[in-house]
């Protein structure tokens, strides 16, 4: 059941991110995912305003089942209700187990700012604050913008 969700969340981040490289890469066209109606609503964004970054978190390992409650219900709320949230992706590292890796992605540096004081993040970051041993933020760029089409379609065919 766990897996058949992480499937669900993977196919529903790709398509995002898929959709948001189409309308980057069409720079300043208008494709049909930008149409009035359509996801990004008529709001073409450049790799290079985008804010890309991975967070390195090690929690302690007595906290392991909550932290990653936690780490889901942000993930799947801010994407799903925060329009300038592209993709956050947790991962957890197979060996120490209690080692994630978490890909953010945000149209903006004011969409990341707008994130930080959401209701859901708060209650994330208030709620993990005694579970994590480290964190390290690291900012990140895009080496191969125009490779991630190809990636995402590729990535969501059944």
């Amino acid at each position: 059941m766990l897996m058949e969700w992480w499937k669900k969340v993977l196919k529903i981040l790709t398509v995002t991110c898929f959709s948001l490289v189409m309308a980057s890469a069409a720079m300043g066209q208008e494709p049909q995912s930008m149409a009035a109606d359509g996801p990004l609503r008529g709001k073409a964004m450049m790799p290079q305003d985008m804010l890309v970054r991975i967070a390195e978190i090690e929690v302690y390992p007595q906290y392991l089942s909550a932290y990653l409650d936690y780490a889901r219900k942000v993930a799947d709320v801010s994407v799903r209700e925060e329009p300038g949230v592209i993709c956050i992706f947790p991962m957890q590292l197979k060996h120490p187990d209690n080692v994630f890796r978490i890909v953010e992605i945000y149209r903006s540096e004011a969409d990341y700012r707008h994130h930080l004081a959401t209701p859901h993040f708060l209650q994330y970051k208030q709620g993990t604050l005694s579970m994590v041993k480290s964190l390290r933020l690291v900012d990140c760029g895009m080496v191969y913008p125009e490779g991630l089409p190809a990636l995402f379609r590729k990535a969501v065919q059944d």
